[in-house]
């Protein structure tokens, strides 16, 4: 180990767990022509420097922060070409002008799992280490960059299923909900200092001031907003993950069929055999900016079978969990007491 590796170890150690440098892929895994990995802490410089040549002569923490630079990943145990590990672009950001809020530097590389752990493995072995699932985001909380609500966003931001759910990840993230929290928040604030009041003030020195109006007004108010959130906590929610559709009907309705035909795939098996579907199968597709979940259930009838009992069981939980029910019957025959019931 050479003494700029001793070194970065030795800065590492002397950091907290929240300021040491970590380093993580950011972009998925998989075919593509660029990757991007990114690195942050308060030793990043020392560790990039150390892995790095750019293209202009300087090091990295000779040029100015907020610029891109081209260069070089290099192992610095390794004598030029085989010390060279790819041509890069890094993106030089000192805090706190950036996302965790401390000095971070992002390295555009080429798109190919080897170059991607060589820089890994490199950035660990010169001071970093590996970032744990959303250290990222957590240091940006503990730097006070976001709040733990727009956090959340980033999370939903990402695994958006529609342009509808996206949009409202990205208002979110820019802080519509923790306004309104915050708002939320004096109201409770206001309405305990009407409280005090109404304790602390006797008869004679209230006679101006109807406290008891104000604390009913105030809290009327506060349940008509909490209640406008629980009307559209449901909307909210299927929003983000999507209607889900449920197929319920007795055995031998064409359910399986008619599932098939609305996701455009053979996913369930049909026969003419009762009972065939067994347990709850699910397809999702996106449909005119609107995310739809289909689930196929095991149909309803009297049985003895102990596996097709609880095939049904899962059906009626379905049921019950489903934003829509969509009631399978064969239109040539009347509605049995179950199907009713049910």
């Amino acid at each position: 180990m050479n003494r700029r590796n001793e070194i970065g170890l030795t800065n590492q150690i002397n950091l907290t767990d929240d300021q040491q440098t970590i380093v993580a892929l950011c972009t998925p895994q998989g075919s593509g022509a660029l990757a991007l990995i990114r690195l942050s802490g308060h030793d990043v410089f020392n560790v990039v420097q150390s892995i790095s040549k750019l293209a202009c002569g300087k090091s990295v923490s000779q040029v100015e922060s907020h610029t891109i630079q081209f260069g070089f990943v290099i192992d610095p145990e390794k004598s030029n070409p085989d010390g060279k590990i790819d041509d890069v672009l890094f993106f030089l950001m000192r805090g706190p002008k950036t996302f965790t809020g401390q000095d971070t530097i992002e390295i555009s590389c080429h798109n190919n799992p080897f170059i991607i752990e060589k820089i890994l493995q490199l950035s660990c072995k010169y001071g970093a280490r590996m970032a744990r699932p959303g250290e990222f985001s957590k240091r940006a909380v503990l730097n006070d960059k976001i709040n733990l609500v727009q956090a959340e966003a980033i999370n939903d931001l990402i695994n958006a299923q529609n342009e509808l759910a996206l949009k409202k990840s990205m208002e979110q993230l820019h802080g519509t909900l923790s306004n309104f929290l915050s708002g939320l928040q004096a109201d409770f604030v206001k309405l305990l200092g009407l409280v005090e009041a109404c304790f602390e003030f006797i008869e004679e020195e209230q006679r101006d001031i109807d406290l008891d109006r104000l604390i009913k007004t105030h809290s009327n108010q506060i349940i008509e907003k909490l209640n406008k959130v629980k009307v559209n906590f449901n909307q909210q929610k299927q929003i983000r993950e999507g209607v889900k559709i449920a197929l319920i009907g007795l055995v031998n309705t064409g359910k399986s069929t008619l599932f098939n035909a609305l996701i455009n795939q053979e996913r369930a098996i049909v026969s003419q055999i009762e009972g065939t579907t067994r347990d709850t199968i699910e397809a999702s597709i996106y449909d005119n900016g609107i995310f739809l979940t289909f689930i196929d259930t095991a149909g309803l009838r009297q049985s003895g079978d102990v596996i097709e009992i609880q095939g049904m069981e899962r059906s009626l939980l379905q049921a019950q969990s489903a934003d829509l029910i969509l009631l399978v019957f064969d239109a040539t025959q009347p509605l049995s007491m179950e199907q009713k019931i049910r």
